[in-house]
């Protein structure tokens, strides 16, 4: 959601502004969350603390602390929160919801391909090679390590310039090899990452 001239965005705890980026403690996120639920309105100490902290005993510095760093991180040029004394904290500025740019409904659909790229790689392996199969016979050609499939998963890279993206291109990778590894009669061996995306 955008809080005056930054967007927030509370699952990275980001705070962002014209190119710049500023990360934030969960607390004071929190905190900037729950006052951004009600812009201009004076909200009481006890109610940031109970909600805030909710899951923890805490005296009232902790919250005269959190909107001090909150302050900070914001801009000491800016008065966002304004302090009513013995009464509670209210947020001075706007604020609006983000509607998600172009960028995002791409990376929805790069995912979405990728996860069914997988799912469909996996069906034809398993369709061409037999989950079940008897023991060969001992000294046997079929019996050669040699004589097995192999296929080769190459590491996947994100297409995506965040580099906290990184985890699903690991993650698509590692699900492909632990999902043909349980077929029998193939070996499944991995390459070095990729020096381009695939």
């Amino acid at each position: 959601m955008r809080i005056g001239k930054w967007v927030a965005d509370p699952a990275t705890n980001e705070l962002r502004n014209a190119g710049r980026s500023v990360r934030l403690e969960p607390k004071p996120m929190d905190l900037l969350m729950r006052l951004a639920a009600q812009p201009g309105e004076v909200v009481p100490r006890e109610t940031l603390l109970e909600d805030v902290w909710s899951d923890a005993v805490v005296v009232d510095e902790a919250l005269t602390q959190a909107v001090a760093r909150l302050r900070k991180s914001l801009g000491d040029d800016a008065d966002y929160i304004e302090t009513l004394s013995k009464r509670g904290y209210r947020l001075t500025v706007p604020v609006q919801p983000v509607e998600a740019g172009p960028a995002a409904p791409r990376r929805r659909t790069l995912t979405a391909a990728a996860i069914a790229a997988v799912l469909l790689i996996v069906g034809v392996v398993a369709y061409l090679v037999p989950n079940e199969s008897p023991a060969p016979a001992p000294g046997t050609a079929t019996d050669r390590r040699d004589a097995w499939i192999t296929v080769t998963v190459k590491a996947f890279e994100t297409l995506s310039p965040n580099p906290s993206q990184e985890y699903l291109a690991r993650g698509i990778s590692d699900t492909l090899m632990t999902e043909l590894g349980h077929l029998s009669g193939l070996r499944v061996t991995t390459c070095c990452r990729a020096s381009a995306p695939v």
